[in-house]
């Protein structure tokens, strides 16, 4: 269950009692059953209970809550509490999206996009992410944003798929920050523009996203939209890297085995190889085999007990 559905009068209900909110739940106050379903369903301050919450979801969905409704839909698709029912599942979900509920639209837009329990129609999917997009669902204009870019269900646009990208950007999401900078850095939707690439790459590289950390570092690295800094490009490659980025592992090697931005240091620059080239990075496996030829059997096996331990440590911060 999404807990986007919370409206600000379901979070009211926060400041009254378990028991008062139960009292005005079954009265038949519709935002105290949606208040009270959510309780159930996390937990909250109550026993997790997954079938008492759906009963109180349906009784807020059979009274119009839109979120509700939505919530609902999700529920029964994947069978929290009951058996799974897509059928009702879907019912639900284009009852919310026809009330304007812009998560229930990008939901069902999606489902239209890929065939899932109705028939495919990408320009119907295109309506409803283009309906939920315009409320400000950043999920929605990013997905509005790649059919831009593909054609599907809309002509090719992409000034349209450029300024959708940036409104989901603009709006925190880094997958979208992420593809925001692969357009300037390509010149999609406009002209070329290293810099500006640097700073959404940035953006979404501090919310962690692998592929982003790996183009900043890749930048800094060469000097390309940002001032050459092999400190900060060892920093973001081995952010990528200790989340097994292949290419982050290759290049942070190289850096290793020529010392720059850090230490030199042989036997991890050929742990680094070595797990790249398990990824099937050809240039990795070539240094790794170079590498392995100058370096003695104790420290041959002290870069595999390097490899092994590398992405562990990311596991471990899980």
């Amino acid at each position: 269950m999404s807990g986007a559905g919370s409206h600000r009068g379901d979070r009211d209900q926060r400041v009254i009692t378990f028991d008062q909110l139960r009292e005005r739940a079954a009265a038949g106050d519709v935002r105290a059953q949606y208040s009270l379903a959510l309780r159930y369903f996390w937990g909250r301050g109550v026993k997790r209970d997954e079938k008492t919450a759906l009963i109180w979801l349906r009784k807020a969905a059979g009274q119009g809550h839109a979120a509700a409704q939505y919530n609902l839909g999700l529920v029964l698709e994947r069978g929290a509490g009951e058996e799974k029912n897509p059928a009702e599942a879907l019912t639900w979900l284009k009852r919310s999206a026809r009330s304007g509920y812009a998560p229930a639209q990008r939901e069902l837009a999606l489902r239209y996009a890929d065939g899932q329990g109705v028939k495919k129609d990408p320009e119907q999917a295109a309506r409803l992410l283009r309906d939920a997009a315009v409320q400000g669902d950043r999920l929605a204009q990013f997905a509005l944003a790649l059919i831009y870019l593909r054609g599907e269900g809309v002509a090719e646009d992409r000034s349209k798929a450029l300024s959708w990208t940036r409104k989901a950007a603009q709006a925190g999401y880094a997958p979208a920050q992420y593809n925001l900078g692969l357009m300037y850095e390509r010149g999609v939707g406009t002209g070329p523009d290293r810099k500006e690439a640097c700073v959404w790459y940035g953006k979404a590289a501090r919310q962690g996203h692998v592929s982003a950390q790996f183009r900043l570092a890749y930048h800094y690295d060469l000097g390309q939209g940002v001032e050459k800094d092999m400190t900060k490009a060892v920093k973001w490659y081995t952010a990528a890297s200790r989340k097994g980025e292949a290419r982050s592992l290759y290049r942070l090697g190289l850096l290793y085995a020529l010392g720059k931005g850090v230490e030199q240091d042989s036997v991890t620059a050929y742990a680094l190889w070595l797990l790249a080239a398990k990824q099937g990075v050809e240039e990795a496996r070539e240094s790794m085999n170079l590498q392995e030829k100058m370096l003695t059997p104790a420290q041959i096996a002290a870069g595999k007990e390097i490899a092994g331990s590398w992405l562990e440590k990311e596991r471990e911060r899980r």
